[in-house]
């Protein structure tokens, strides 16, 4: 869908290469999916199919139309998508400086280091990383910061921590190959503990 109609109802774009409405969309997908390149050849399947239906009824058949009526689609003048689609956020973008700004969120850095919808999301048992990767040194007299201790309170804890920050740079490492996350981007917010050690 066009982010402009789904943000403001209306497109300023002159050629738009995306859907203005959930039923242009239905339809292209059915086009994309059928391999279909213009209305013309879904009104031909159609009128088939109907001319079918009719037979069967015992209703007379209507002679087709000699003359074909061809049926322009925005995409028929497009130029080809530039392909920036979010499949974290479900959204797409229609020009770079739009996508750069989308993977610049915090939303959608949350996306990716919470590795939504990614077979390989861990579950962990300890609390988020704070940013000190060593064990609390008030430990033996009873951390009076508690859940909030930039420390680790077990060596348990801290190999949680460790294994934690390894995996997410990995999937930081994937986000910046698959261009989710801008290349020279420094700022992850809860998650800056993978720039450290």
């Amino acid at each position: 869908m066009c982010s402009q109609i789904l943000e403001k109802r209306k497109c300023n774009t002159g050629n738009c290469t995306f859907a203005h409405s959930q039923e242009e969309k239905e339809m292209w997908m059915y086009m994309k999916n059928n391999d279909l390149r213009d209305m013309q050849q879904i009104y031909d399947i159609w009128l088939t199919s109907n001319t079918h239906h009719r037979q069967a009824d015992g209703a007379m058949l209507a002679q087709p139309a000699t003359e074909e009526k061809y049926i322009v689609m925005p995409t028929d003048y497009a130029e080809p998508v530039s392909g920036y689609y979010c499949r974290l956020c479900s959204r797409h973008s229609n020009s770079e400086r739009q996508w750069q700004q989308h993977i610049s969120t915090e939303k959608h850095k949350d996306r990716v280091f919470s590795c939504e919808g990614e077979d390989e999301a861990l579950t962990w048992s300890y609390r988020f990383p704070g940013r000190c990767f060593e064990i609390c040194p008030k430990l033996d007299g009873g951390c009076p910061d508690g859940v909030s201790c930039d420390y680790a309170h077990s060596p348990e804890e801290l190999q949680e921590w460790t294994e934690r920050r390894d995996f997410l740079r990995q999937t930081l490492a994937k986000a910046r190959k698959d261009m989710l996350i801008m290349p020279d981007e420094v700022n992850f917010g809860k998650y800056n503990f993978l720039l450290q050690g």
